[in-house]
């Protein structure tokens, strides 16, 4: 019997909004995203684990920015996690 485990990092979108890029320089639009790590079981992910990564990714670039970062340059920008 053969037994299928590992490790997989899932994306979600968890606010978007519109921004001026401080990489590009376009007024576009913005994802605040998270990965979280889970383990998965026959491909199927269980639970979460570890830390999780937070980021603002620009849609034109796909830069990802640092939330802090973002926060500075847009201080109208409430980022919050659901």
């Amino acid at each position: 019997m053969i037994i299928v485990w590992g490790t997989k990092g899932i994306t979600k979108t968890l606010e978007s909004g519109e921004f001026k890029c401080p990489i590009c320089y376009v007024n576009g639009q913005y994802e605040y995203k998270e990965i979280r790590k889970y383990f998965t079981f026959f491909w199927i992910p269980i639970f979460s684990y570890g830390k999780h990564i937070d980021f603002v990714e620009c849609q034109e670039c796909k830069t990802p920015l640092n939330p802090e970062f973002f926060k500075k340059l847009n201080p109208e920008t409430n980022l919050e996690k659901q």
